[in-house]
């Protein structure tokens, strides 16, 4: 199956077919209820009380919380997928991009998961509809799979996993901090820490100490899947749905976090050193990109594009002429000196018709 990324009905479809289940943001907002739900896979979930010797898919019970005073599934069903698709039911999708700490378990400290509460908080105060969110170890079948339909799940979800990132009707929450190095440390040496995972020997989830899971910390900018997820998401219209949610060990106040798409022969050049755990995924990232930048951009009208510093600038003006059809574009925020601004006005020239409305700011030296 194809599924259009401007059509609402297809990113419903693409969730349904694949059987992937999105968490309830008033279910991850309690820290102290999310961590339950958190440290388990979509085959634990079966269980409202599940603990380590459960058989994974073993009960037919899901976990529920409380959702306006009234205790439902912790994942979201199909059937209100099909009402949001319908227009009945209002809902902001959130996928959250983010890198897998250790080959068992992508947060097995739990710092995403509060980077993820963080935010969550705020959007579920600040929009009146409901926030549903796609996290990979929560949302899809993990290992080890043991009926067939699971298998087929998993696999079709990865096989169209940008649909998540790249719809326009969908958001991206970007986490790109690793869990410090001191907690993580502080979490080896504790042998009363311990994470719930998958053990392949006795067939049933088991607790085991952080020491003796196959740790992952490489950064989340160097990983080749993870710059893939970064531009499928810059590839939507506004970079208001892509969002850098987590502070990050050095950024100040002022750090500017949008994200535009970058051209082809730009990302190819950004994945010379991507790191894969399967060198043979780096030509079907790079494929996956150019497809999706063309789909997108060679179709956008309108592009609102804010909080861009000078090398995001630097990659619009090499993507804008492959926006065949854009009549207007809104750049708010964008902190450039005076090469940048000769570009910009250069590649917008090179649009028939386009109206530009812009924010500049430049460095005093540049003014």
């Amino acid at each position: 199956a194809t599924y259009d990324l401007r059509v609402k009905e297809d990113l419903a479809k693409f969730l349904q077919d694949a059987n992937i289940r999105l968490v309830r943001a008033e279910c991850s907002i309690p820290l102290a209820a999310c961590d339950e739900l958190w440290m388990a896979p979509l085959e634990v979930l079966g269980s409202k009380a599940w603990h380590p010797q459960v058989q994974l898919r073993g009960v037919d019970m899901e976990l529920t919380c409380e959702v306006k005073g009234e205790e439902t599934s912790a994942l979201v069903t199909h059937m209100e997928i099909s009402e949001w698709a319908a227009g009945r039911k209002d809902a902001l999708i959130c996928s959250v991009s983010h890198a897998w700490e250790t080959r068992e378990h992508p947060d097995p400290c739990r710092f995403q998961l509060r980077q993820l509460v963080n935010c969550v908080s705020l959007y579920d105060a600040a929009y009146h509809d409901d926030i549903w969110v796609f996290y990979d170890y929560v949302s899809l079948f993990q290992f080890e799979r043991q009926r067939e339909e699971e298998e087929r799940s998993f696999r079709l979800a990865m096989q169209n996993m940008q649909v998540l990132y790249a719809h326009q009707d969908s958001f991206t929450f970007r986490i790109e901090s690793l869990t410090p190095d001191a907690v993580w440390q502080a979490a080896l040496e504790d042998s009363s820490f311990k994470v719930p995972v998958f053990h392949q020997a006795s067939g049933a989830v088991q607790q085991l100490p952080l020491k003796e899971l196959v740790e992952n910390r490489v950064p989340y900018g160097d990983r080749g899947w993870c710059r893939g997820e970064v531009q499928w998401s810059c590839a939507r219209s506004s970079t208001a749905q892509h969002q850098r949610i987590d502070a990050g060990d050095q950024l100040g106040l002022a750090e500017l976090k949008g994200k535009v798409p970058m051209s082809p022969a730009a990302f190819e050049q950004l994945m010379a050193d991507a790191r894969f755990t399967h060198r043979s995924d780096k030509e079907a990232v790079s494929q996956l990109q150019a497809k999706i930048f063309h789909d997108k951009v060679s179709v956008c009208e309108e592009a609102v594009l804010e909080n861009l510093c000078a090398e995001e600038v630097r990659h619009l003006t090499k993507s804008l002429k492959f926006y065949k059809r854009l009549r207007a574009l809104k750049l708010n925020c964008v902190f450039i000196g005076k090469e940048e601004a000769k570009a910009l006005g250069e590649a917008a020239a090179c649009c028939i018709e386009l109206q530009v409305n812009l924010k500049v700011f430049c460095s005093r030296a540049e003014q």
